[in-house]
């Protein structure tokens, strides 16, 4: 919430400012010519000179690094797969990422059959051993509704989105060949929420399938959208 207030009151003071791209030679003489400027200047001033060059936030070409324009399901999807990564390292498990194009699964048509999706791409696949761990990252407030009001009271427009959600899921279990599958929805919370539902321990909720002498796994867990200490403790 503070940076939201500091860009809001940034926004206002310039709302009468006419907008200029400046031009990367502006911007490189302006970094050369000023030894004085603070660090985070210097550095938002590059970053203003890799948007201009329509450079990723990362310092490189576009797919280096960040796009400098996400949408929030995209920002969603990139803080999940950061969290999967740092708990991956502390067990030694191998995570593959849809976005990096690790998890694709080509749907092929008949030459006269009608064609709709070309591919499953699960976001997130983490491999331990022989059990598999499928994430998929979900911008959606249904985590929280479901805490708050119960399944029967949500409208019937959230009951088929979650519905498709849980589908999907299932589907992308049925993609891999182990005797130990998880599937995993992650929702977005407020911090506070996040808190308050990890002391009742109802941060994470399971439901068990045993079908064809495999264990499958669905899982509903509900995620901070920020930095927070053991927030994918199991």
């Amino acid at each position: 919430m503070m940076i939201a207030s500091i860009v809001t009151r940034l926004l206002d003071d310039l709302r009468d400012v006419h907008p200029l791209i400046p031009r990367v030679d502006e911007l490189r003489r302006a970094l050369a010519s000023n030894q004085l400027l603070t660090e985070p200047i210097r550095h938002g001033v590059e970053a203003m000179a890799w948007i201009v060059e329509e450079r990723g936030l990362g310092g490189g070409r576009e797919m280096d690094g960040l796009a400098w324009r996400l949408s929030l399901n995209e920002l969603w999807e990139h803080h999940v797969e950061a969290v999967v990564r740092a708990e991956a390292a502390l067990v030694g498990a191998e995570v593959r990422s849809g976005r990096l194009g690790q998890t694709t699964f080509p749907l092929v048509w008949g030459a006269s059959a009608l064609r709709s999706m070309t591919k499953l791409v699960p976001d997130i696949v983490v491999r331990r051993g022989t059990a598999i761990t499928i994430v998929d990252a979900k911008y959606k407030a249904h985590f929280a509704e479901i805490d708050e009001s119960g399944w029967r009271a949500l409208a019937d427009d959230v009951h088929e989105a979650h519905r498709a959600d849980v589908h999907q899921a299932l589907a992308y279990a049925a993609l891999f060949d182990a005797n130990e599958i998880t599937t995993r929805l992650v929702y977005p919370l407020r911090i506070a929420t996040w808190r308050a539902l990890v002391t009742r321990n109802r941060d994470v909720a399971r439901a068990q399938l045993l079908y064809g002498g495999r264990r499958l796994t669905l899982e509903l867990r509900g995620l901070p959208f920020g930095s927070v200490e053991g927030a994918w403790e199991s």
